[in-house]
């Protein structure tokens, strides 16, 4: 009865000082969660049944991890309990600093700053917790009623001002207009052609060593410049941000998927996963399941074009959810990966694009061999991919009826993630490897492709036309870690590429009207869609983030063309 006596009380203790850390912690994840997606409902119900549910699971966990410890005689868990409550409270204020930096272009700038102020907050109350731990530890004192209370308090005034933070935020309703827009003139025909990881870093040497012939004239008939794009490098985003001159905060589109919420309603939905908590690999354990792409509450170019009475078409490019359902053709960058949607099936060129399908096994083994003699099959299908997109948009362009084509060739990017660093250790260091060359030669030959098939489909439009080639991020050499890795590894050099930290882009712009030879030093990813509209003729809307990058035009257009605005 003694050993029992003695063994309960320390069974109990170890429970309550093993939970209370992840309980902290588990709320504290579900206040992010409420930070990163604003069209959560903020209610009190809501919000302690998130807080409940994350702190049940934090807790359960931290109980866990606690249990190897729960026999040692040595350890005490009420002298432990500041130190690990001091972990949580450090870590969830370097979470909030992080999610502040990471997505500042994804949360509307007033909750960002409200963010920053929590993460602000937290950092002072974890840092008079472990003031307080490290003085009882050294001097090997007794907790008083005064310390327990001052760490309870600072853990629990934490995650309150987190949770008001975000509570003293107003989420706004936009009130959509249509306004009715016409061009100043006839605009001329245009093509967008959207690749993924283009970057003059390549282009240039490329055009210098008199490799690709079109990009050439381009360079010195148009106008072009790097294109700045934001982390994190996300695609849908991006390039939803490409085409409606907003950033994600104001278009609504910040990420890739949107996730089911069970726990904040039937109906509610996450757009932003919390980083560095490997969600996307259990979040669907919670109920948490993907329910498709997310829609974008802003006007996209298309849908400009589509009020101006411009017939478009979009082949392959990555748009939200319904965005492109008004387009006159539409072929998604879904069925390009065997997921054909409704859009697909009501512009009738579903099935005429499907037929056409080209696979590694039906290109012409001649275009390969170009490449090297060692392909790898990923390379392959990715220019099978870029071929298949070229010729349906070769025979759109033929049909003489669309005004507007966009176009998406994602190719590049798998070329550029295995082969860029061969670029630029070949081209920019000069260094010399068999290995080396044979990848840097698959970047050169890819680019050398597209410039052959750019020069093919502008050469499909007569009469006055508009080109602009662009990329909402460029590549890089792999960072310097995985060099020395793969170095000491014995495997050769590296010669991967990176997109991770957002290098620039490319714009590059042709057409009659512009500024021939001109570098755009400033351009930016949201600057693209009102570029556009103004070489169109038609108006901006107010609400842009984006400018016109007028220098691009030649003094004729600019006065003939006056800068024209409509309302949000």
């Amino acid at each position: 009865m003694k050993s029992d006596r003695i063994l309960t009380p320390h069974l109990s203790s170890w429970a309550i000082a093993g939970f209370l850390p992840g309980l902290i912690g588990g709320a504290f994840f579900a206040a992010s969660l409420f930070f990163l997606n604003v069209q959560l409902p903020f209610s009190a119900v809501v919000v302690g049944r998130s807080v409940a549910i994350f702190g049940l699971i934090g807790g359960l966990l931290s109980l866990l991890l606690h249990l190897p410890l729960s026999g040692a005689r040595f350890v005490d868990p009420w002298r432990l309990l500041p130190w690990t409550l001091t972990l949580v409270l450090g870590g969830s204020a370097l979470s909030l600093w992080v999610h502040a930096s990471r997505f500042s272009f994804y949360l509307p700038p007033e909750l960002d700053a409200r963010l920053i102020r929590a993460a602000l907050w937290v950092t002072i109350l974890a840092l008079v917790t472990f003031y307080t731990a490290l003085l009882h530890t050294l001097q090997k004192n007794h907790y008083s009623l005064r310390s327990r209370t001052l760490i309870g308090a600072c853990a629990f005034f934490s995650l309150v001002l987190t949770l008001e933070r975000r509570a003293a935020f107003p989420v706004a309703s936009p009130s959509p207009s249509r306004p009715i827009l016409r061009p100043s003139r006839e605009p001329p025909r245009l093509i967008v052609i959207g690749i993924e990881s283009a970057t003059l870093d390549a282009i240039l040497p490329l055009t210098e060593q008199g490799r690709l012939p079109f990009f050439t004239n381009l360079l010195q008939q148009g106008a072009y410049g790097r294109l700045a794009g934001f982390e994190p490098v996300d695609r849908i985003p991006l390039w939803t941000s490409l085409a409606t001159g907003q950033y994600p905060y104001r278009h609504g589109v910040v990420s890739a998927e949107v996730r089911r919420a069970p726990f904040a309603g039937a109906e509610a939905e996450i757009h932003l996963l919390p980083v560095g908590f490997a969600m996307s690999t259990w979040a669907s354990l919670l109920g948490m399941t993907p329910s498709g792409l997310p829609s974008s509450r802003s006007p996209s170019l298309w849908d400009v074009f589509e009020r101006a009475r411009l017939s478009t078409a979009l082949v392959g490019w990555p748009a939200p959810r319904g965005s492109a359902d008004q387009s006159d053709i539409v072929i998604s960058d879904e069925l390009f990966r065997g997921m054909p949607t409704d859009s697909d099936r009501r512009s009738g060129w579903g099935d005429r694009a499907l037929a056409r399908e080209l696979r590694p096994d039906t290109v012409d083994p001649a275009l390969f061999a170009r490449f090297g003699d060692e392909l790898l099959l990923e390379v392959k299908e990715a220019l099978a991919q870029d071929l298949w997109r070229e010729a349906i948009a070769i025979e759109i362009l033929a049909e003489g009826s669309t005004d507007v084509l966009l176009l998406y060739l994602p190719g590049l990017q798998e070329v550029s993630r295995r082969y860029f660093g061969a670029h630029v250790a070949t081209q920019f260091e000069g260094r010399q490897d068999d290995r080396l060359d044979s990848a840097a030669q698959v970047v050169t030959e890819y680019y050398a492709h597209l410039d052959d098939s750019i020069r093919r489909l502008w050469e499909q439009i007569e009469g006055p036309k508009l080109l602009a080639v662009v990329s909402p991020w460029g590549a890089d050499e792999a960072p310097t870690w995985r060099q020395l890795a793969v170095a000491i590894s014995g495997r050769g050099p590296a010669v991967s590429g990176r997109f991770d930290h957002a290098p620039d882009g490319v714009l590059m712009l042709l057409g009659e009207n512009l500024n021939s030879g001109t570098f755009l030093d400033d351009a930016d990813v949201v600057d693209v869609a009102p570029t556009l509209l103004y070489g169109l003729g038609l108006p901006i809307a107010s609400d842009l983030d984006g400018r016109v990058l007028t220098r691009s035009f030649g003094g004729t257009f600019l006065n003939r063309t006056p800068l024209t605005f409509v309302p949000a």
